[in-house]
């Protein structure tokens, strides 16, 4: 088979199959099986296609063709007793309420995301070219009972996405090479589920504002489903060798990603007070809804030495990286609403036909620049045969103590990872293990950010509004505190890859 025959077919399987490059979150270091191995600490001393994610400029070291499939499967352990504050008209303020909440725990099964590329230097010295499909390193899923306590933050949310990269290396010199990407993102899915409350008092304007209370006579089960198939972005990658057993390296994608996405909602009305009027006054019109979320710009740089024999073989290596995330640039996650439901029934003020608009949702985020250390290297046992590999790392939190959701574990994380990869003839089989831990948060919920959602209210910021907010909270939200009590959350990633090499080694 000659090489483009090769490179045709790996085009063919990576574009057939984008299902299968998921992501969505920041939850593991990150992505491919030898990366994995040594924490994410590869920026430099990336040695196969995964180059294609942690430094374009790597491609220059891999000749012939080769073709990777990496899979990670992740199992996230998330937990979380709610606690919450509610209006008590004896005294006019917020207190706990009567009942105490049970523990809730993440559902979602095991998270399957893989990583396929194809890297070929065409027979050049100079120049090296690949193309993959992935997403970012992510939990993509996670699910939650729909009439838990949680209900108000989180029910489920399923997110799927894709970059489809193409990337290219230029050596001019042994010990200087630069790269590039430029990727499509593909938002295949993304499908998140609250509950919401549509009290009484909002869906008729001359009653007063409603009371923050844990009834759950207005509950209804928002589902959004939103898309956005195409947006472009890139990365850049610089590589320098000073010395033989020195190596620097850094890497960027220099702008943000602006992912504005579309679809439509579908809801269920659970509450018996706001189920009976619906079915009275009620009908859907217009079940439209947009979403925006900004994905950061970040840049990773690192140091490496390797350890070699007097006749200059690879003993081992240790590698340095330093990582900055600029995830300050998403402050929210902003959702907007058509006119959503239509008055049927004989309303006083507005009169049968009037349209119920939904305000729109802004899900504040407010989210800090992150920064991350991490450490790790490989061991060749057998040279060309075994190599073992091991690594740890830490990472800041993204999320303030008062924002802590369960959408994404923003927390900051300490982990310890370890592989190895095993070579016969042509083929480079990897195994790697990683062990993610995150401190407990406890957040009071007088001092929770997270809200309860109510679509209709017109209670809005700075909710000072006498006419349209209640006296019992001055200046937050209309619901119930939605994101306090105790969070507790692990993760364990295990991952499995094959390249397959065909060229003389």
């Amino acid at each position: 088979m000659h090489i483009p025959a090769r490179i045709l077919l790996c085009i063919v399987l990576i574009c057939s199959i984008p299902g299968l490059a998921l992501g969505g979150g920041m939850e593991v270091p990150d992505n491919g099986t030898r990366g994995l191995g040594r924490a994410g600490s590869y920026v430099v001393g990336a040695s196969d296609p995964t180059a294609l994610w942690y430094n374009p400029a790597l491609l220059s070291r891999l000749r012939g063709t080769q073709i990777l499939f990496d899979n990670q499967l992740s199992l996230l352990d998330y937990r979380f007793r709610r606690e919450s504050l509610e209006y008590d008209s004896g005294s006019g303020t917020l207190v706990p309420p009567d009942t105490e909440f049970g523990e809730v725990q993440n559902e979602g099964p095991l998270f399957w995301a893989p990583f396929m590329a194809v890297t070929s230097d065409l027979g050049t010295e100079n120049l090296v070219l690949g193309l993959g499909a992935f997403g970012p390193p992510a939990i993509g899923h996670r699910s939650f009972p729909k009439d838990g306590p949680q209900r108000y933050m989180l029910v489920e949310s399923d997110i799927l996405m894709a970059f489809y990269t193409l990337g290219a290396a230029y050596k001019p010199h042994k010990n200087f090479a630069i790269g590039a990407t430029i990727q499509s993102v593909d938002l295949l899915k993304n499908r998140f589920s609250v509950v919401a409350s549509m009290e009484l008092a909002e869906l008729f304007p001359d009653l007063p504002p409603g009371a923050p209370t844990e009834s759950t006579s207005g509950d209804v089960l928002f589902e959004l489903n939103t898309q956005d198939r195409f947006t472009l972005t890139g990365t850049v990658g610089l590589w320098w060798r000073p010395h033989s057993n020195w190596e620097v390296a850094i890497s960027s994608r220099p702008l943000p990603i602006k992912i504005h996405s579309e679809g439509h909602f579908e809801h269920e009305f659970i509450g018996t007070t706001i189920a009976n009027i619906a079915a009275e006054y009620l009908v859907e019109n217009d079940n439209g809804v947009t979403l925006d979320v900004t994905l950061p710009s970040w840049i990773r740089g690192g140091i490496r030495y390797v350890h070699r024999t007097g006749a200059g073989r690879e003993v081992f290596d240790l590698e340095l990286n330093a990582i900055y995330e600029a995830w300050s640039q998403l402050q929210s996650f902003d959702v907007a609403f058509g006119d959503a439901f239509q008055f049927v029934g004989d309303d006083p003020e507005a009169g049968p036909g009037s349209s119920v608009p939904i305000a729109p949702v802004s899900l504040t985020k407010a989210y800090k620049d992150t920064y991350s250390i991490r450490l790790g290297g490989d061991y060749h046992v057998i040279p060309n045969r075994l190599s073992v590999r091991a690594g740890t790392f830490y990472e800041s939190a993204a999320s303030p103590l008062s924002y802590t959701h369960l959408d994404f574990t923003a927390s900051e994380r300490l982990g310890f990872t370890t592989g190895a990869t095993i070579r016969w003839e042509r083929f480079d089989f990897s195994l790697a293990y990683a062990l993610i831990l995150h401190p407990d948060r406890h957040v009071p919920a007088d001092e929770t950010n997270i809200y309860q959602i109510r679509p209709l209210s017109q209670c809005l910021p700075p909710y000072d509004d006498t006419e349209n907010c209640h006296d019992g909270n001055p200046g937050k939200p209309p619901g119930v505190p939605a994101g306090g009590g105790s969070f507790e959350s692990g993760l364990h990633v295990v991952s499995a890859g094959l390249t397959i090499h065909f060229d003389p080694r």
